[in-house]
């Protein structure tokens, strides 16, 4: 999937002309709430145009949306434009498939599902069509799952040794679930990271962490192969169910999640060096 480019020309307002006395923070929160003021999203001519040039105008305001998330953890303004987008149907898809490309894509650098729930819900209450809101539904049902702060859904495995288990276990402690695949070079690397770190490796000896190396699919012969290339420390396991399977949506391979003792989730599909850093605190 080819992801937006944020390159320059299509800017709907002069929204980065801020007020010179807000602080860079209020200043980007101001460019993000004011962009859309002077797009007219009746006008489908957009949609008749080369689709970069729509594109172009929207990627501006979403790399500014996402960097305000990351920043300040607020998502304002971003259902608001939603409802706007609304006054036409087709723009209204339009536009929602730009921000799915951007903010739910595993290759895009805007990736950021706490930015895009609140726009599906928002699109979810709109007086459109079932059809449409159904797959809005749908994608909501999706990003919500396993979402950061709450519980992780218990899944059964069965370990490399033939012990089954499951996430949920009894011994309370930090646990970095880890789904993998055999012969994937970014999960070499990332593995290779996890088995190398000093302090993950003091917390796994201090059984403070658990790190819970998972096989999501179905291949027993690419399973086997695999068999004992996992650091002895680790618990290496396969799913073994489809329904245990669905539990967790997986766009991309590998996907980390770092969960706390009480099974919460911290930090959902996240980089390996955010997971290094956080429990480095």
């Amino acid at each position: 999937m080819v992801i937006l480019s944020a390159c320059g020309g299509g800017k709907p307002s002069d929204a980065e002309s801020s007020p010179s006395e807000l602080n860079p923070t209020d200043a980007l929160a101001h460019n993000v709430a004011t962009y859309w003021n002077e797009f007219d999203f009746s006008d489908t001519t957009w949609l008749e145009r080369p689709r970069q040039e729509f594109e172009q105008v929207y990627a501006q305001w979403i790399d500014m949306a996402v960097v305000m998330y990351r920043q300040t953890g607020k998502s304002d303004g971003a259902a608001e434009v939603v409802k706007r987008a609304a006054t036409n149907e087709r723009m209204l898809s339009r536009f929602m498939e730009m921000t799915d490309k951007c903010l739910r894509d595993p290759n895009s650098p805007w990736r950021c599902e706490e930015l895009y729930i609140p726009m599906l819900e928002q699109a979810i209450n709109l007086p459109i069509d079932e059809l449409q809101k159904g797959k809005y539904k749908a994608r909501l049902d999706i990003a919500i799952m396993n979402r950061q702060g709450s519980k992780a859904n218990d899944f059964a495995f069965v370990t490399e040794q033939g012990t089954k288990g499951h996430l949920y276990e009894s011994n309370p402690r930090n646990t970095l679930l880890y789904f993998f695949n055999p012969g994937c070079n970014d999960c070499e690397r990332v593995s290779e990271i996890i088995a190398n770190d000093v302090n993950i490796n003091h917390l796994i000896s201090t059984n403070r962490l658990r790190v819970l190396a998972v096989y999501p699919d179905e291949d027993l012969q690419e399973w086997k192969k695999h068999r004992g290339k996992n650091p002895p420390q680790w618990v290496t396991a396969r799913i073994v169910d489809e329904n245990e399977r669905d539990k967790y949506d997986l766009p991309a391979i590998p996907n980390l999640y770092l969960l706390d003792s009480a099974m919460t989730v911290v930090l959902k599909d996240a980089d390996v060096e955010e997971i290094v850093c956080r429990l480095a605190e």
